[in-house]
């Protein structure tokens, strides 16, 4: 389930819930260093998924310490044993449960990070390979629309018997994904004359798409945040801490974990955050017990 709602997640730049206050950057660090090293992929939650990060999964995250049972339900979901479980997906009111190779995750679709909306709903094949998921409604026709800065997705798979709808907030898009979804559906900017790329305005992060703009204040997100521009193809504005790395850098030396935060490197020492070690797990690296 976790890797088909990334997938979604990716593909879409959904929201995870509305604004909150500006998180604190050692905060944030710290933080998507243990919620990485549970979940698998530090440099992931540290860079493109760090703005995502609500100042109440942070503070919950921070609190769990090593505890990734903790940290999981911080983020709205569990993973417990299920040997009798049916294999699938289904809804408990807005929850989700699938069942799959004897575990039962839950999804608390109403807080989960990794929701695309505040209820589950459930259909064959509603959400492209799922029976159900967690999302903003049904639909019946691939459509979107824009009502006062929220963008509504109609996605119809093929053969699929009803739709899924999905809603993002569109006046708060957290991260480049959703910013660009939006300027995609033109919801939430301005038209006008503008080249198709990023772009970094301040600490705007300034999309166009289609002579459509839409701005993100990078420092709203997180403490000490800015855009920055890596040069690397169009789209290469992000909101983020510098320009010193690239997600795919992160290594082990000894008990240190180097690696890549919003395009600044940083450095931690797992043991001093009470885990064993540095080191890799199901090839991802991060803090290990």
């Amino acid at each position: 389930m976790k890797a088909r709602i990334v997938c979604l997640l990716v593909a879409l730049g959904c929201d995870s819930g509305g604004p909150g206050s500006v998180v604190s950057k050692d905060d944030a660090i710290a933080a998507c260093v243990r919620i990485g090293s549970c979940l698998g992929g530090v440099t992931a939650w540290c860079s493109a998924w760090l703005p995502r990060l609500q100042p109440d999964q942070v503070s919950c995250a921070l609190a769990a310490e090593t505890d990734c049972t903790a940290i999981g339900e911080c983020l709205g979901f569990s993973y417990v044993a299920g040997p009798s479980c049916t294999p699938g997906e289904t809804c408990d009111g807005d929850t989700l449960i699938e069942c799959s190779d004897g575990v039962r995750a839950e999804m608390d679709c109403t807080r989960s990070f990794y929701s695309l909306g505040d209820h589950c709903v459930a259909g064959e094949n509603i959400a492209r390979g799922q029976d159900a998921a967690c999302g903003a409604g049904t639909c019946t026709e691939s459509s979107s629309r824009c009502d006062e800065g929220r963008l509504q997705i109609c996605d119809v798979a093929q053969d699929a018997t009803v739709g899924f709808l999905y809603e993002i907030d569109c006046t708060e898009p957290t991260g480049f994904g959703s910013a660009y979804t939006c300027a995609m559906y033109q919801c939430g900017g301005s038209s006008g004359t503008c080249d198709n790329g990023s772009s970094c305005d301040g600490n705007d992060l300034v999309t166009c798409l289609n002579d459509y703009e839409l701005r993100v204040d990078c420092s709203r997100q997180v403490e000490g945040g800015s855009c920055f521009d890596s040069g690397r193809g169009i789209f290469s504005a992000y909101c983020g801490f510098d320009d010193a790395c690239t997600p795919t850098d992160v290594a082990c030396d000894g008990t240190l974990l180097t690696f890549c935060a919003a395009g600044e490197v940083q450095t931690v020492d797992c043991q001093a955050m009470r885990y064993g070690g540095c080191g890799t797990i199901a090839d991802s690296v991060g803090c290990v017990p």
